[in-house]
């Protein structure tokens, strides 16, 4: 893994918002199957602050926290975590759109995910990821129906 220098901080800034760095946090930790409390243990940090990370809410993080982030996930943080997304495939962008509009409700509510029990966010995932495929199919009719229109 890359060596971070200690101008890393400023790069959470630079290339990618705090929200979306927290974002890809808790994607990857999610992949890694770990729960907040896992991480935050092998983080070295409090469920608290692993939450503000998660949340973009966070003022700084030590370049000794982004190297024990880099190990326990597995990842590169200047590749995986503060550069925007490069999806190999279109459909990919797909895996970030649920969290990201629950996180959106919940901040327009003045709310937490910690605030909602878990039952009720894996039931608003489903439910976004149903509302995506049907617009998903609505959007190909559409653009399929103009594609023929101007092929007759």
């Amino acid at each position: 893994m890359e060596v971070l220098e200690k101008n890393l901080q400023e790069e959470i800034i630079g290339n990618t918002t705090k929200r979306v760095f927290g974002l890809k946090v808790k994607y990857y930790r999610e992949v890694m199957r770990l729960s907040q409390e896992s991480l935050a243990e092998k983080l070295g940090i409090s469920v608290d602050e692993l939450q503000k990370i998660e949340s973009g809410l966070f003022k700084t993080i030590s370049v000794d926290i982004l190297k024990r982030i880099e190990d326990v996930l597995c990842i590169d943080a200047r590749k995986d975590l503060l550069s925007y997304p490069q999806f190999e495939h279109p459909e990919d962008i797909l895996k970030f759109v649920p969290q990201a509009i629950i996180e959106y409700s919940l901040k327009e509510l003045n709310l937490e995910e910690k605030d909602i029990s878990k039952n009720t966010i894996y039931l608003v995932k489903d439910l976004i990821d149903k509302e995506i495929s049907y617009t998903i199919e609505r959007v190909k009719l559409i653009l399929k129906s103009e594609f023929l229109s101007k092929n007759i």
